[in-house]
């Protein structure tokens, strides 16, 4: 998803995600602008972001410590594709937050309850 979206780093202060925030303040306008003017050109961020959430469904035994931090990113991805209306994720809804964030739950890292909050808030 990082070489398809060069400014997916920047997707955690957009949704408020409290450990960045608190490290990076928020985002000023430019740089929502810039995340959101390479998400438009990069319409293949999208179908990596479901290719991750659908690789860690189908292998549910993995325990690798990265990835809560790729679901998480994939649904940062979704959430602002969504939000922009960008191709098909303009149908969706963030009720489609729940999967990533059921995804997230199951993993049992001390990092997925922030996760799981976040993506809470960014629904709400």
């Amino acid at each position: 998803m990082y070489l398809a979206l060069p400014t997916l780093q920047t997707l955690p202060v957009l949704a408020k995600y409290a450990p960045r925030v608190s490290r990076d303040g928020l985002v000023p306008k430019e740089c929502r602008e810039m995340v959101d003017s390479n998400l438009k050109n990069a319409l293949e961020a999208q179908g990596y972001a479901w290719q991750v959430v659908d690789l860690v469904h189908q292998k549910l035994n993995l325990a690798a410590p990265w990835l809560p931090i790729a679901v998480f990113y994939a649904s940062l991805v979704v959430w602002r594709a969504s939000a922009l209306k960008l191709g098909g994720a303009g149908q969706g809804s963030r009720k489609i937050l729940l999967l990533f964030r059921e995804e997230i739950d199951k993993m049992r890292w001390p990092c997925c309850r922030v996760m799981v909050a976040t993506l809470d808030n960014m629904r709400a």
